[in-house]
């Protein structure tokens, strides 16, 4: 696990906002492209935005992998390019042009089950080559970030902790399974918002928290655990069913989570879903 401080600076006018993606898959012919660009550019169109990602940012299943790989599964246009063998290769050069505009407001990336999958097997980190080609920091699979959040005029400084996991798991085909899995890493990691992945279901809860500060005063303190859903399509559209088809997973709807952090004259953070 990586522990880590970010520093970032916000204006009073408006909260802190989160941006939390994942399970994009880019280079999957699933790949909602241009809903992604689309959720990023509406919620990075804001003063205090910054974004984390949390796995399984391009698909990264290869023709070596036999149990996994589809050829009915890849994008099109990446079968179609220069080298057409080199698929990996196309998809980690088309997410790190997505996630150009916004390489100076990323909090840094974690490493999905897919890419770890092809770091064991071929022992190279594509994931590591995306980081350094944006410049952000390589999350890992799991996380803890001191988020110190620094008024801009002002010697003022309020900080969340995030906990953030990739995920586990095969998945959920249950409305409240990976509510009540994830749920669980609020007894071990001490944190603020809990942020995991993975089952490609877009959720977020706040567990009321109370407690007393240093004046001795009640302290709301509330907790926010929230899972980033996913761009990838559940269902094909044809006769050739998809991974998640042929297993039952059930359709999900598409986007990632945003959150709004606003500090508080008096007391912690109010955390609210933007």
């Amino acid at each position: 696990m990586l522990c880590l401080k970010r520093t970032i600076t916000y204006d009073i006018k408006s909260p802190v906002r989160l941006v939390l993606f994942s399970d994009t898959h880019d280079g999957s012919r699933y790949f909602a492209r241009n809903h992604f660009k689309k959720f990023l550019a509406q919620n990075m169109d804001h003063p205090n935005a910054w974004l984390l990602g949390l796995g399984d940012h391009i698909d990264a299943i290869v023709p070596a992998d036999l149990k996994r790989f589809q050829l009915s599964t890849v994008e099109e246009r990446f079968l179609k390019g220069e080298e057409p063998d080199a698929i990996v290769d196309a998809q980690a050069k088309d997410f790190i042009e997505l996630m150009d505009p916004y390489r100076e407001r990323i909090l840094g990336l974690v490493q999905g089950n897919h890419e770890e999958a092809l770091a064991k097997r071929y022992g190279t980190s594509t994931h590591q080559y995306i980081c350094d080609m944006i410049g952000c920091e390589n999350l890992g699979h799991s996380f803890l970030m001191l988020l110190a959040m620094t008024h801009a005029t002002q010697k003022r400084v309020r900080s969340v902790t995030i906990f953030g996991h990739h995920g586990f798991g095969g998945g959920g085909r249950t409305e409240g399974g990976s509510i009540t899995k994830y749920s669980r890493f609020t007894q071990y990691y001490d944190a603020d918002i809990y942020i995991t992945a993975h089952d490609h279901d877009c959720w977020t809860k706040k567990i009321a928290r109370i407690g007393i500060n240093a004046a001795g005063k009640i302290q709301h303190r509330d907790q926010m655990i929230c899972n980033t859903g996913a761009f990838m399509k559940t269902l094909s559209s044809g006769r050739v069913p998809s991974w998640a088809e042929t297993r039952g997973f059930p359709p999900r709807n598409l986007g990632g989570v945003v959150l709004d952090i606003k500090p508080e004259n008096h007391g912690w953070v109010d955390i609210q879903v933007a």
